[in-house]
């Protein structure tokens, strides 16, 4: 079934419209490439907003991201919605780099979000009718840089999709701190599987112990352990939970 579905959203995917624009970076000093996916209704609907799907690792991640969506709002269990991802230029470690010991981003980390922050966001904000519910996705080694936005105190996002991370523990309480705190809504999705990298599995189910706590209204959340799973196998079961999921869970716009 799960093949079925995917060949569906594969033969979709051909057919999206992908818009490609480099975006020159004073703080990374150099251009990076980003994709932009309009649903097939953005052009017939001048006044309307969409929701923004924006992932890391440009491709890899965008692809199946708009794969999953299409189906989700063919099936209408998701919106239509916006998805912009990124290119890291070799630099995806780089990027989304934090120090263990202080939770912390790391020069070429800080310089990435500066980029996102000061730069990006504003543009895309811009350029496209963006709505107020906004989901950040992160995959394996990149799965952490989604919760740097969620301890912001001024949030662009209001869902985060973390599959498979591997968390530094001073981040998780910096978390934890922040949602507490928080009076916006938001939403996290994690996931990991049985057969996960023993180091991400260990630290999404610690988190999750953590998450699973708070009780506060703003705050949805849900996890996925899924069995029998290796590690590249997490990315199209996590999305095809998580994207329905996230939008049911928030009543942002």
């Amino acid at each position: 079934m799960i093949c079925f579905v995917l060949f569906l959203c594969s033969y979709g995917c051909l057919k999206a419209q992908i818009i490609k624009e480099s975006v020159f970076s004073t703080h990374l000093k150099q251009e990076r490439e980003i994709s932009i996916y309009l649903p097939d209704s953005y052009a017939d609907n001048p006044l309307k907003k969409y929701p923004l799907i924006f992932t890391l690792d440009g491709s890899f991640l965008n692809l199946p991201t708009i794969s999953v969506l299409q189906w989700m709002s063919m099936i209408r269990s998701a919106p239509e919605a916006i998805v912009i991802s990124i290119e890291h230029n070799g630099q995806r470690i780089i990027d989304t780099d934090i120090d263990v010991t202080t939770a912390r981003l790391k020069p070429g980390g800080l310089s990435f979000k500066k980029f996102l922050d000061e730069e990006l966001f504003p543009r895309i904000t811009k350029d496209y009718r963006i709505s107020s519910k906004r989901l950040f996705i992160g995959f394996s080694s990149t799965a952490h840089c989604p919760s740097v936005y969620a301890i912001d105190k001024e949030l662009f996002f209001s869902g985060y999709i973390m599959i498979s991370p591997n968390y530094p523990e001073k981040l998780q309480k910096k978390l934890i701190k922040a949602i507490k705190s928080s009076s916006k809504e938001q939403f996290i999705y994690l996931s990991t599987s049985e057969n996960d990298i023993p180091e991400h599995k260990k630290s999404v189910l610690k988190l999750d112990s953590q998450l699973s706590e708070i009780n506060t209204p703003n705050f949805s959340y849900h996890l996925d352990n899924f069995l029998g799973a290796k590690h590249t196998d997490l990315l199209f079961r996590s999305l095809l939970t998580a994207i329905p999921i996230a939008f049911r869970k928030t009543t942002i716009k």
